[in-house]
């Protein structure tokens, strides 16, 4: 009875192993066109999946790689395409390595070996001499020799003198292409090759150095900020024109004085405050005018303008380059009219046209009065002044006397000398050709009510354009 029982125990034991035995057999055979059990590569179950299989899944991870981006030092950026240089990339050699290392019928082992968790990268084919000449051909790749780059100054026209240093941060161009080449390889997205520390400082000479001494007194001579204001004008002393105002030898090169300093080149200044004055004087000069009629006249003459002080100025601009001065200025004059700029008559003004016997006067661009007149006589000498003046006076209930005459008027406002506007009550027509013939002694006759409204209105220092 035992010993049935024991023979019974026995052939179960038997019966039990060989159904594992085959179990674990026909799990080999499962396994012989796949992944062993429990295989992961790169995160992804495999466990009898076939080569192609898994191929497809890791490539779909990948996702489509465009290219690499790379940025250089000025933050630009460049693509190296991966489809212009052919680039194609694939698993299959590396699963096969891993498939033909897992004997299906030792698929166990995974059950107690933790190496069935694997991380592949991929193999990669492109163009490798496509890929390398547009690498090379990177606008940042300059092949400038090390030993060429220099240091030197240079004149530009925006920004005066500028230090050229070829010493800074110079690219390691073979650092560079190998980190670019590595980037692309892995399939990164973007490198930063300043970031990454593919650039460099050169070593300098001795020579270049005192080109860097020299550069920063310059830079300290140039680095101004002066502006000239005329009215509404201005006129801005920055890098590009304090640069012209450093004294050079006929070879272009810096003069220093026995302190090893710049020397300001004075007839250079005082060129540019000559300059200032034909631009911006008008005094005693010839200026053009739009008439109400639209027409542009150029008026000669007559006492209202500016004229700047040239000798003041120049030596106010030496003075404040010795002690780098930096401010808003407005210049000395000799001549001096209420209004600065070139348009210093501004938009309040009176207009006198002799040929058309019409007067207006505008008051902050309007057009306040507008009236015919009677000015002096051309038969017989006593022609009105021509030019540019101002209003130096009012009077009222006055008498006008002259050498066969004596005229009472209720309004006078006072042009130049014994030149005015004026009412006339002994003339009842203005106008016309009048004064052709019946003008009066040179001043403007004016009909009484335009005459009264523009005394009232009218401030000293107005400007009075007089012109044919």
């Amino acid at each position: 009875m035992i010993k049935k029982f024991f023979k019974g125990i026995f052939i179960s034991i038997v019966f039990v192993f060989v159904l594992l035995a085959v179990l674990y057999c026909l799990m080999a055979y499962y396994y012989k066109d796949g992944f062993s059990y429990g295989t992961f590569i790169n995160g992804i179950y495999c466990t009898g999946k076939t080569i192609d299989q898994v191929n497809t899944e890791l490539l779909r991870n990948i996702g489509d790689y465009k290219g690499l981006t790379v940025v250089d030092i000025d933050g630009k950026s460049y693509t190296v395409s991966a489809e212009e240089v052919g680039l194609k990339y694939d698993f299959t050699d590396r699963l096969k390595e891993l498939y033909y290392s897992q004997m299906p019928i030792l698929w166990g082992e995974n059950l107690i070996y933790s190496n069935r968790y694997n991380n592949f990268s991929p193999t990669i084919t492109y163009n490798t001499a496509l890929f390398e000449e547009t690498v090379d051909h990177l606008p940042f790749f300059t092949h400038i020799p090390e030993d060429s780059r220099i240091v030197r100054i240079n004149r530009t026209t925006n920004n005066g003198y500028e230090l050229i240093n070829m010493r800074l941060n110079v690219l390691n161009e073979e650092y560079a292409k190998t980190l670019i080449t590595d980037s692309f390889n892995t399939f990164k997205d973007e490198v930063d090759l300043y970031k990454e520390g593919c650039y460099r400082n050169l070593s300098m000479t001795s020579e270049m150095e005192e080109c860097i001494d020299l550069y920063n007194k310059i830079d300290e001579f140039q680095d101004r900020n002066i502006v000239y204001r005329f009215g509404e004008d201005t006129e801005i002393i920055d890098r590009s024109v304090a640069s012209s105002f450093i004294t050079t030898d006929g070879f272009g090169k810096f003069v220093l004085d026995e302190n090893n300093d710049l020397i300001p080149d004075r007839s250079k200044m005082d060129e540019y405050v000559d300059s200032l004055a034909a631009k911006y004087d008008t005094y005693g000069t010839e200026r053009e005018f739009r008439s109400t009629d639209s027409r542009i006249v150029k008026v000669s003459g007559g006492n209202y303008g500016n004229k700047i002080d040239t000798e003041a100025e120049k030596e106010y601009l030496y003075n404040a380059f010795i002690n780098g001065i930096n401010e808003e200025h407005e210049p000395v004059y000799e001549h001096e009219a209420p209004i600065k700029g070139r348009n210093d008559l501004g938009n309040t003004y009176i207009e006198i046209d002799l040929t058309k016997q019409r007067m207006y006067y505008y008051r902050n661009g309007i057009q306040e009065v507008a009236t015919d007149i009677v000015t002096g006589c051309t038969a017989n000498g006593h022609s009105t002044i021509r030019g540019t003046y101002y209003i130096y006076n009012h009077r009222q209930n006055t008498y006008l006397i002259g050498p066969d005459y004596r005229s009472y008027v209720r309004y006078w406002l006072g042009i130049f000398k014994g030149y005015g506007i004026h009412d006339a009550s002994w003339r009842n027509k203005f106008g016309g050709e009048i004064y052709k013939t019946a003008g009066s002694h040179g001043c403007v006759n004016t009909p009484y009510e335009n005459i009264k409204k523009m005394w009232e209105m009218v401030e000293d220092g107005t400007p009075v354009i007089l012109f044919y």
